[in-house]
């Protein structure tokens, strides 16, 4: 059993892990095969440290790239709907930062040992998800945490340690599988190893599936309509001669379901079909804005509706803010924004701006030295599936409160994948979650199912109810335990209606974030320091 990956090729080892992190993926049911996705790999490794050829870290390399190209390639081809150029690149950056801790992993083993080095790997690995959730290229979708989305059951503590501590969780089982694989040495305590990995299986799993019978929902109850409209965003959404047919469809559809207890409304990212630009300083004055509240007060005075829109603000002068466009001709700039925006029947509104943004698609990576190139204006950027120049951003996630002081989260999209990022709504005062996106750019894919999964983690990390509110697959209430109900089909019109608790608890991952993976980022440098320096001791060691 031991020397079952002893002969197997270098390459097809890297190709079975891949095939495994596919396979347990969602949408796919085969999730415990991420528990030895990873093994080949990390067997292959140890065949490669038993060689003696060097630089043993090339070979290392090539083979851990082919692993996680073809994870990435498996998992999320459907990115290539929105932009094969932006996807191809996406491919090649995202596999060669995942390559990287995966090559220091290697040098710290060689230099530390087997323990260490295993111990090392963990760390390198969730010091680099954490560092890929913060910086301009964020790419966070594969986080390995991430793939028990679809099994709320299992994933309770999470509200402890967020997906961060899945990932750490799943890697430590791989590592111990392995070591019960590999030729035997006299260190080793198998009997204790096997011990060890059993209690490591058992035991979250126990404590998840006791807390997640256990659980209760909490807060105050309140009436939510989410809608899905089911407009084609590359033929129809968008289109100007539209926009009132698609207005009147929105009211029509969001009529069917409220009643006089509903207290939210929320529709789609970018939903507010207009034909000229709401500029965030005469929002008030705008017609389509107008014609909503026409809507709330005729019909439902106490409704909040919750909804994406693309303000713009203008500047007097050039250069108005870091990630301004100046008007040519004008001395003039101006920001554009993916908003959420909550309106009632009064005269008062609350925006929030999108922070967390798509690299490339809606931000230009490293923005302030590329502008001062020109870069951000060059054509290849469009052929990338994005915009010239970036949107603008605000510094600090804010809450949208109706006049019950029922606090929500607006969160826009792509910002539903990062856990300690949501948990600024939540620290701001949100009771609820509302996801407002648009899927419908990836088709009917495993990629808006994947987005849908993820809810159930935010859910569980804040013990929040969840609604998603789609322009097209899939809405869905998530209740506070991650379980998913009332699930609008893809490319399907037509609104849903539920109840959501309203709960100001903090979980302890709402409190302190991604706490694991901050002390794995410590670690992780104090172990490279020790690499370094031990590799430059041996060296001037040799020399004298």
């Amino acid at each position: 059993m031991r020397n079952i990956f002893e002969k197997i090729p270098f390459p097809i080892l890297s190709i079975l892990g891949a095939v495994c992190c596919l396979l347990a993926w969602p949408p796919y049911p085969l999730f415990f095969l991420i528990f030895i996705a990873f093994v080949p790999l990390l067997y292959m490794e140890h065949r490669v440290s038993l060689e003696r050829e060097k630089p043993s870290k090339f070979k290392v390399w090539r083979h851990a790239m082919l692993f996680f190209l073809l994870w990435n390639l498996l998992v999320t081809w459907w990115v290539k709907n929105a932009s094969l150029p932006g996807f191809v690149m996406a491919l090649f950056l995202n596999s060669l930062f995942m390559s990287i801790p995966f090559v220091l992993f290697h040098q710290t083993k060689k230099k530390l040992g087997t323990y260490i080095g295993y111990l090392s790997f963990i760390f390198y690995w969730l010091s680099f998800e954490y560092l890929h959730m913060n910086w301009d290229l964020t790419w966070s979708w594969l986080n390995i945490g991430n793939v028990l989305a679809m099994y709320p059951s299992l994933m309770q503590w999470y509200e402890f340690t967020g997906s961060l501590g899945g990932t750490m969780w799943i890697l430590e089982v791989n590592v111990l599988i392995l070591l019960l694989l590999i030729p035997e040495k006299p260190s080793f305590n198998y009997k204790k190893i096997a011990q060890t990995l059993a209690l490591f299986i058992t035991l979250p799993i126990l404590i998840s599936v006791v807390q997640y019978y256990t659980y209760q929902a909490q807060g105050e109850v309140v009436e939510v309509v989410a809608l899905q409209p089911n407009l084609d965003p590359y033929n129809e959404k968008f289109v100007a001669e539209k926009k009132d047919e698609q207005m009147e469809n929105f009211l029509r559809l969001s009529q069917e379901k409220l009643t006089e207890n509903t207290q939210f409304l929320v529709w789609p990212e970018t939903s507010v079909p207009t034909r000229r630009a709401i500029f965030l300083t005469k929002v008030n004055e705008h017609e389509r804005v107008k014609q909503i509240r026409r809507f709330i007060q005729n019909t439902y005075p106490n409704l909040s509706l919750v909804t994406g829109i693309e303000p713009i603000r203008y500047y007097d002068g050039l250069d108005g803010s870091p990630t301004a466009r100046n008007i040519p001709n004008r001395i003039k700039s101006y920001d554009i924004h993916n908003s959420a925006i909550l309106l009632d029947s009064s005269q008062h509104y609350q925006v929030y701006h999108k922070s967390k943004l798509v690299p490339g698609v809606e931000r230009m990576p490293f923005y302030s030295v590329m502008k001062h190139f020109g870069i951000d204006k060059m054509h290849f950027i469009i052929k990338l599936g994005g915009i010239p120049g970036t949107r603008a951003t605000q510094e600090k996630r804010t809450a949208l409160f109706n006049s019950d002081s029922i606090g929500v989260a607006p969160v826009i999209c792509y910002e539903s994948v990062y856990g300690e990022y949501v948990t600024g709504y939540v620290q701001d005062g949100a009771q609820l979650i509302f996801v407002v996106t648009n899927d419908g750019w990836w088709g009917n894919t495993p990629g808006h199912k994947q987005h849908k999964y993820y809810s159930s983690i935010r859910a569980i990390e804040t013990r929040r109810d969840v609604v998603r509110s789609a322009n097209t697959g899939i809405s869905c209430f998530v209740n506070q335990r991650g379980d998913i109900s009332q699930e609008l089909a893809y490319w399907t019109a037509g609104a849903i209606r539920g109840e959501m608790h309203a709960n100001t608890f903090l979980t302890i991952y709402t409190r302190y974030g991604d706490y694991i993976a901050r002390t794995a980022l410590l670690l992780s440098f104090i172990l490279l320091l020790y690499t370094v320096l031990g590799q430059f001791i041996k060296t001037k060691l040799n020399r004298d």
